[in-house]
């Protein structure tokens, strides 16, 4: 059973799985660099004391996080397992007891305590610490702060303009949220859309009736300053995200026509990527609040075994822009010094496109822009045992999920499966989740 201890329930698996997990979580019987590194949501206590009541406190009132008691580190990454030798106690219910009396409020947590399969007179203890829009003080005597939190990989005392931001995140309205929900997809940039080639009448080009339509907005406004550093940094994380892209707009005899434009305002900076075979379009659009947007063209024009091209919209394609845009959000947000929570939404228009499908071999996750086969193409092919289409698709769908740290950095694949879900359900298909977790 592989079990995430970061996101599954904690008391699902008998204490020889949840070792095995924790075993396999830290890398222990990896090279030592391999191994995972403590950050501003993981850290090891090789006993539970003073420090690792701090780090729930920091973690609570940072960006939550997950603790494991028991585990020797060196320099941030696991280096011994050695476990807590209890003598008759129960070490659960003396940290949950700590934590009761020295941290107002509670915070919201989970714990569990795993005994040794090889020694049981040795325990293990997960806790995983949840974030809420509460400030949480240290109460215990002798602690240097009644307010901590998570710099990297340190529990630290917040400092007055760290306490006054803590404050006005809690306690006053988010800039970017009502009653606690993030903003609609329809407060989108007006600038946010691709344009395609006119068939009927001039203008040459018109607004694009198919596209996906992604936003990525942080929890709290960055506050950012836009410049040209920040912008040749985003153009960068795009070109090394997004295959071939790069390749393509700087090969002259590639004879695609592909190109990168750029355009700012006041508070935003826009990259466009253009390409006249195939007529299609992206766009990028970084907001000095620190949300990201980006558009994509969906209709692609297929010849599948001799017959006429016709226009489709490619799974694939869209899973891997999801893919690249979860990705290139949380290295820019990375570069900004920020690893809290974010929020991805998603608009899908397909119209009447059907589906891009291939008959050699039989696959529905089939790419059309990213047509490649080399280590460029994210997306792997999609049975279509694993998908059930309606007579008639509907032309648009809607789907979000909120972005964790860890899941922008280690779990894309499940933010990914779970949008592109939410996604195909919304336009009539039923789909295996496993199946789309494991492209």
């Amino acid at each position: 059973m592989n079990i995430d201890i970061y996101t599954d329930d904690l008391e699902r698996a008998p204490d020889t799985e949840m070792y095995a997990a924790v075993v396999a979580f830290t890398g222990i019987s990896a090279p030592f660099a391999e191994r995972i590194q403590e950050g501003y949501q993981l850290d090891f206590k090789s006993v539970w004391n003073d420090s690792a009541l701090q780090t729930v406190a920091a973690f609570a009132n940072t960006f939550g996080g997950l603790l494991l008691v028991g585990v020797i580190e060196k320099d941030g990454r696991a280096d011994q397992i050695p476990g807590i030798a209890l003598n008759g106690q129960e070490l659960k219910t003396r940290i949950a007891s700590s934590i009761a009396s020295n941290i107002s409020p509670t915070p919201a947590y989970e714990i569990r305590e795993i005994v040794f399969p090889h020694n049981t007179d040795r325990h293990i203890c997960i806790i995983r610490v949840q974030k809420r829009k509460i400030l949480y003080f240290l109460t215990k005597k002798g602690c240097k702060s009644p307010v901590y939190i998570r710099n990297e990989d340190e529990s630290i005392p917040a400092d007055a303009a760290q306490l006054q931001l803590l404050l006005a995140t809690r306690l006053g309205p988010d800039a970017h949220s009502t009653d606690g929900v993030f903003a609609p997809l329809q407060k989108l940039p007006m600038e946010l859309y691709v344009t395609e080639v006119n068939q009927n009448a001039p203008p040459p080009r018109q607004r694009a009736e198919n596209f996906l339509q992604l936003s990525l907005m942080p929890e709290e406004s960055l506050g950012i300053h836009l410049d040209l550093a920040l912008e040749e940094k985003t153009r960068s994380i795009i070109c090394a995200t997004y295959p071939d892209l790069s390749s393509r707009a700087d090969d002259p005899s590639s004879n695609l026509g592909a190109s990168f434009t750029e355009d700012r305002s006041g508070n935003s900076y826009q990259l466009t990527y253009s390409q006249e075979y195939g007529d299609y379009q992206m766009r990028w659009i970084v907001i000095d609040n620190g949300a990201i947007y980006f558009v994509s063209q969906i209709r692609c024009y297929t010849a599948n075994e001799g017959k006429i091209a016709k226009a489709e919209w490619s799974l694939a394609d869209v899973m891997t822009h999801l893919d690249c845009t979860i990705e290139a959000a949380h290295a820019l947000w990375k570069y900004l010094g920020f690893p809290g929570e974010g929020r991805l939404n998603s608009e899908l228009r397909v119209g009447q496109l059907g589906l891009l499908t291939r008959s050699q071999p039989e696959e529905v996750c089939a790419s059309a822009f990213y047509e490649q086969n080399g280590p460029g193409r994210r997306a792997r092919p999609l049975s279509k045992d694993a998908l059930r289409g309606p007579a008639t698709s509907r032309p648009r769908a809607y789907a979000g999920i909120d972005l964790t740290f860890a899941m922008r950095l280690e779990r894309r694949s499940e933010a990914i499966a779970v949008v592109t879900n939410q996604l195909l359900r919304n336009l009539g298909y039923a789909v295996s989740l496993d199946a789309l977790r494991a492209l």
